[in-house]
């Protein structure tokens, strides 16, 4: 079910509107880059692409662990709309007195004031502190335990009914203190709290220590622009290592390969020229 006809014809792009994008001769910083690429995202989401490969692929690796396990085969099969309502279950399906999903609030900063986006020192934090006992060590570690006892906060109901409030009080406490030191102070203490990315993704995947220190990042070489970073795998086998190069030219490999299969210089050619075969010239 996956819209290959779609994709083949540029419907992405079309839905993007006309004269969207730049032309190829065009310099484009990363800023404009980014820019365009949300257009895309917005004319046609890809979420669904990366829902089905990591759906797949967990659907054959609980089909190969079954086997080494009973011996017997297992049949796997998944479709874009299976693999992506399971990756979306907790809102797909429906039933009678079904909770329905809370959405964001209106500034986009989370769905409450105990799961959001807070402004720090300098940058930003998430806080995700849904539960009961994580409020109490939360009120605790930042010393605030009047919050335990303040009747708009003493219980979930209540801070439901008082989200702006307790967003607010939350709001001048994380002014006082950066991103990193929030998050080591509340992660210590089992409350998840991380620095907000706000550099954008480009700029985290090209700057981040993190992401060169676990090789999520690697130099390439490609047959026409050279050499430049691109996307690692994330998971490598043990006895398959994962395998990440530059993209190949249209038909770079076709002349090659013919050879391999025994054709000559004279017959490739003739091939082109018939139309049988193509290729671009580097």
């Amino acid at each position: 079910m996956a819209p290959i006809a779609g994709a083949v014809s540029g419907g992405g792009i079309a839905q993007m509107g006309q004269n969207s994008l730049p032309s190829r001769e065009t310099p484009m910083t990363i800023e404009d880059i980014e820019s365009i690429a949300k257009k895309l995202k917005r004319a046609n989401d890809g979420t669904a692409d990366h829902n089905t490969a990591m759906v797949n692929a967990v659907g054959l690796l609980f089909g190969l662990y079954a086997r080494e396990r009973t011996g017997d085969a297992q049949y796997v099969e998944s479709t874009m709309i299976a693999a992506n309502a399971y990756a979306n279950a907790d809102d797909f399906y429906w039933h009678q007195g079904k909770i329905p999903r809370r959405p964001p609030d209106s500034e986009g900063y989370g769905l409450d004031a105990l799961y959001r986006l807070y402004k720090a020192k300098s940058g930003w934090i998430f806080l995700a502190c849904p539960f009961e006992e994580e409020w109490t060590v939360l009120c605790k570690t930042l010393g605030r335990s009047d919050l335990l006892v303040d009747s708009r906060f003493d219980t979930k109901l209540s801070r439901q009914h008082n989200d702006r409030d307790l967003a607010a009080e939350l709001s001048e406490i994380f002014l006082s203190k950066d991103p990193l030191d929030w998050e080591q102070l509340l992660t210590d203490a089992d409350v998840a709290c991380v620095k907000a990315e706000d550099r954008g993704m480009y700029h985290f995947f090209n700057e981040d220590e993190h992401i060169r220190n676990n090789g999520f990042l690697k130099e390439v070489a490609a047959t026409r622009h050279g050499r430049f970073w691109r996307y690692n795998p994330v998971i490598n086998f043990s006895e398959t290592g994962g395998k990440a190069e530059a993209a190949p030219l249209k038909g770079e490999h076709t002349q090659r390969i013919l050879g391999e299969l025994g054709y000559t210089s004279i017959q490739i050619l003739d091939f082109k020229e018939r139309g049988i075969v193509d290729w671009e010239e580097s």
